[in-house]
């Protein structure tokens, strides 16, 4: 099977919390991030397709919160992918993604080639 991805992912072992439309809120255990999504465990399935506030928890009261909108659900987890996020977000977001990367160059190399 051919890799779709465009963006490494990196194991990130944190909590992401999800503001659902209606204003309902669950906290998930993450797997993964990319600069482009992340998958977190869920028994529970959530429609494809649906939009949501990820808040990503760093230290304290402090998180990351990007619009977002599962692409993938299958009663062990959700797949996300970023919507819409601030420029410092996406900031920190990338500084977040190269401390958790086995090789962190590689993250600014697929930002470039993005780019061109």
């Amino acid at each position: 099977m051919e890799e779709r991805r465009k963006r490494t992912r990196v194991a990130f072992r944190g909590r992401v919390g999800l503001k659902m439309p209606g204003g309902s809120f669950r906290e998930l255990p993450l797997r993964d991030i990319s600069l482009k999504g992340l998958y977190a465990f869920s028994e529970d399935e959530v429609p494809v397709g649906l939009e949501c506030e990820a808040r990503i928890k760093l230290s304290g009261d402090d998180d990351l919160r990007i619009k977002a909108k599962v692409v993938r659900s299958d009663g062990r987890g959700i797949g996300m992918v970023f919507e819409e996020m601030e420029p410092e977000v996406f900031q920190r977001l990338k500084r977040l993604v190269e401390l958790n990367a086995e090789d962190p160059d590689r993250i600014q190399d697929e930002l470039g080639k993005s780019m061109a």
